[in-house]
């Protein structure tokens, strides 16, 4: 680069007089390379895939017989599946350690989705529902074994492998064993999912090796159990709650709680997994929402009164078994399990706690009072601890203040706060700070969708308008070279926005024939794409991003 710039001092000049380009802030070409590296085709091509036979088996002109789609369904996904390892197997040999790493995730996250049909074909024809489960789980164990033989680069061991194994085997006897209950009561098992066996998979991953971070390809990247384990996760909660719809059996939100709780503990001791940095704003906020998760409302006085009695032992433990931890986190943990004790003793006795329901006149304007100081404090601070304490007190905040049923504004603003108030943070490691921003701007992401989603709620195209206001006071604040704005913030607040309009596109555009072609096409970019890039024995080009010291990733 030296001697490059010695050969032209135009181009040093240029570096002097666009400070902009001395911050290392990609031009509009460079972040097109960065999102082709990424290779969005492959998620392009599932995404529509799934969304594609979904409304095409709810067309009422194609396949008339129920048992017709459900085997339609089981075809298709599985024909998907092998066509996901066999080019990830292609790709290995060609040395493309992203792309097939990245269709190996892929194949994960739809690995469990055949069985969803199986649990409706268990009530169409039993000796077809025992076919099509022996035959997937025949498939399942198929397509693992190639891996582990022919991808041997790919990071999961044997013991994520076994635990892939059990939920397999709970996957393919969950239909069978609903069959069973059906015709008494589906209730008591459907408790038994929720509350004790989805949290204890939740739990499972503290028992893999340590990670052992070294320099290495994509494939070698040490999240991938524990994003593999996620997704498993995910696709036996959605099957819990399927048979729970197929049998009309109520599961109120409650049920939830448990497993995220157990999942934000997992989050919370196995960190490392992501990288080798302590990230004290990540957890942190995972203290805080754990801590709020007991609080959730519910009818069912004894599933609260467990959750808040278990959480309350593990914030106990966390604050003082945990000797290395530092000293605000240790102060939240027993904040946290002194609040879940409050918890469990007003549930125990509410008549205790009725003071508390009738706040006085002096209470608000202390409270108020106390929230400006603090909002005053956190505004000046850098820290990210303070920037995410004071979006979950902006959140609370609006909540109390605006008289809406639901809490989307107020999560809407609290977010917003912790991203604008990012823009100051400051900390100890390089990638602290943007952990934390993608964490917020997931939640974001994820409440925009909740809100737009459910067209019965008020004003559910406001994210659009929001996420709009947002981009355009972003595009402002770009102007000042001092500020910094990140593309992270930029590309979240454009995503949000486009999620209501999208929305309306995929409840009135029935096209699902061509979604599925879509996806047949966005597969062949994607492949395309990586074959460009993996072509043995060639140099990887200049501009291409260097990967990273610990994950191997871009």
């Amino acid at each position: 680069v030296t001697a490059k710039l010695s050969r032209n001092p135009s181009s040093v000049a240029k570096v002097r007089l666009n400070p902009a380009n001395s911050e290392g802030s990609p031009d509009v070409v460079e972040w097109l390379k960065r999102l082709l590296i990424c290779n969005p085709f492959y998620l392009a091509s599932a995404a529509l895939l799934l969304f594609g036979l979904s409304r095409l088996t709810q067309d009422p002109r194609f396949l008339t017989n129920e048992t017709r789609q459900v085997l339609f369904q089981f075809t298709v996904l599985q024909g998907y599946s092998f066509l996901l390892v066999g080019t990830a197997l292609w790709l290995c040999r060609r040395k493309g350690w992203y792309d097939s790493s990245l269709l190996v995730v892929l194949e994960n996250g739809l690995l469990l989705a055949p069985f969803l049909g199986i649990s409706q074909a268990v009530l169409l024809d039993e000796p077809l529902a025992w076919s099509l489960a022996l035959s997937g789980g025949c498939a399942v164990i198929g397509r693992g074994w190639s891996i582990r033989r022919w991808f041997p680069e790919f990071n999961l061991p044997d013991r994520a492998r076994l635990i892939g194994i059990l939920i397999l085997a709970i996957h393919v006897g969950l239909p069978l064993i609903y069959r069973t209950r059906v015709d008494t009561d589906w209730h008591l098992g459907n408790r038994i999912l929720w509350l004790g066996i989805l949290p204890l998979l939740a739990l499972l991953p503290n028992l893999l090796p340590p990670v052992r971070f070294r320099p290495g390809t994509a494939a070698q990247a040490t999240f991938l159990p524990l994003l593999i384990h996620g997704l498993w996760l995910a696709a036996t909660a959605v099957h819990t709650w399927s048979i729970a719809w197929v049998d009309k059996t109520p599961t109120p939100n409650i049920l939830l709680i448990p497993v995220l709780v157990a999942s934000l503990w997992t989050l919370q001791w196995r960190h490392r997994d992501f990288a080798p940095d302590s990230h004290v704003g990540f957890r942190a906020a995972l203290l805080v929402a754990a801590a709020l998760a007991v609080f959730f409302p519910s009818e069912l006085r004894e599933v609260s009164i467990a959750i808040a009695a278990s959480s309350a032992l593990l914030f106990l433990f966390h604050a003082q078994g945990n000797a290395r931890e530092i000293l605000p986190l240790r102060i939240l943990a027993w904040t946290a399990a002194a609040a879940s004790t409050l918890r469990v003793m007003q549930l125990l006795n509410p008549a205790w706690f009725e003071i508390l329901k009738q706040p006085k006149p002096y209470l608000v304007a202390c409270g108020s009072f106390t929230g400006i100081i603090l909002l005053h404090q956190i505004l000046r601070s850098r820290n990210p601890v303070a920037g995410i304490l004071g979006g979950f007190g902006v959140a609370i905040g609006i909540g109390l203040l605006v008289p809406w049923q639901q809490p989307h504004l107020a999560i809407h603003a609290g977010v917003l706060f912790a991203l604008f108030h990012s823009l100051r943070w400051t900390a100890s490691t390089s990638t602290d700070i943007p952990v934390g921003r993608a964490f917020i701007a997931l939640i974001w992401t994820c409440d925009s969708l909740a809100w737009s989603w459910n067209v019965a709620l008020f004003a559910h195209w406001t994210p659009c308008l929001i996420a709009a206001l947002t981009s355009g006071i972003l595009v402002l604040l770009r102007r000042h070279p001092a500020l910094g704005i990140p593309h992270l913030l930029m590309g979240a607040a454009v995503v949000n926005t486009l999620i209501p309009p999208g929305i309306w596109i995929a409840r009135h555009v029935p096209t699902p024939p061509l979604i599925l072609g879509l996806s047949l096409v966005f597969f062949a970019a994607g492949t395309a794409l990586a074959l460009r890039r993996s072509v043995p024995g060639t140099v990887p080009p200049s501009d291409a991003l260097p990967s990273h010291p610990t994950t191997g990733l871009p």
